[in-house]
């Protein structure tokens, strides 16, 4: 695979073509498909090094693409290699990839996510950014920066969508002051690979890519979806060992037993209730809990 400097990648070379990109300092595959005046779209994906269920289906994303489409699609699986290296969240520095837009340059992290951001990222219509959880599972949902931005992340063909008035940093809400039309994707949990939801997603993926008529094929129309605003995230206060009561999807009530805890003191488990009613979007799968790790989260 022959590499190319990011200041010397040309998006627009028809047909399909594989690279690997070389920007500061480090070497990242990267797959560029071009052809005809439609839109520009740019999927990415391992801004976690840990979170590999994206990774996935970026990579059979760019299997299944045809050679002839309509627009320009760029295709970065792991656009962070030294956390993929480490299978961890961060790479050596420790800084976090997806807190440092749009102009962090003090770290290397910095550095290859903001040369991505002003060569690659910010030339685009749209920016797909695919996630995962971390110690826990979520359940498949689009996360938009505005309300406006819920009728394009309804093509995904995810039963659940989330408004988030994202945190400064944070790449999706950045670009989007720009004018790029972007949105987060979060899928499964880190540390493993879940191909029944890699699936789902890249059938997503391709659905969104026909509405937007850069890919032919059938469309189809999005069925029923719920919107979410905000999220409550019960934490623990105590050591222990947890085992949670809910599944994903399932909708608690207000003091519903969400989980129990065994602590490392003698006496009874405690139980932990839900604070609010809304919908399960995350559930933590690491057994082993310290004070202030969450149990679930609750989208309302």
């Amino acid at each position: 695979m022959r590499t190319v400097k990011i200041d010397e990648l040309d998006f627009f070379i028809h047909g399909k073509n594989h690279y690997l990109l070389e920007v500061a300092g480090e070497r990242l595959p990267i797959t560029t498909i071009s052809g005809g005046s439609g839109e520009r779209i740019c999927f990415t994906a391992g801004q976690h090094g840990n979170e590999w269920n994206g990774i996935r289906t970026l990579l059979l994303l760019r299997e299944k693409l045809p050679e002839k489409i309509n627009g320009t699609i760029i295709i970065l699986p792991t656009i962070n290699p030294p956390a993929f290296l480490l299978k961890q969240r961060t790479g050596p520095d420790g800084i976090d990839m997806n807190r440092i837009y749009p102009d962090h340059m003090e770290s290397n992290t910095g550095r290859l996510g903001n040369l991505l951001y002003s060569k690659i990222f910010e030339k685009h219509d749209y920016l797909i950014d695919i996630h995962s959880g971390g110690p826990g599972t979520f359940i498949p949902h689009v996360r938009v920066p505005k309300e406006e931005d819920v009728h394009y992340g309804r093509y995904f063909l995810f039963e659940h969508i989330w408004v988030r008035l994202e945190k400064e940093g944070l790449i999706a809400p950045t670009i989007r002051k720009l004018g790029v039309r972007s949105c987060t994707i979060e899928i499964g949990g880190g540390r493993r690979v879940e191909i029944e939801i890699v699936e789902k997603c890249l059938h997503g993926l391709l659905n969104f890519l026909k509405k937007r008529g850069v890919i032919p094929g059938h469309f189809r129309e999005p069925g029923n979806y719920e919107i979410y605003h905000n999220r409550v995230i019960p934490k623990v206060e105590h050591m222990g060992f947890l085992k949670v009561a809910v599944k994903l999807g399932d909708k608690v009530e207000k003091g519903q037993v969400i989980a129990m805890l065994k602590r490392f003191e003698p006496g009874d488990e405690k139980i932990l209730t839900s604070p609010c009613e809304g919908t399960v979007g995350y559930v933590r799968r690491e057994a082993a809990v310290v004070p202030g790790d969450s149990v679930i989260h609750i989208f309302t």
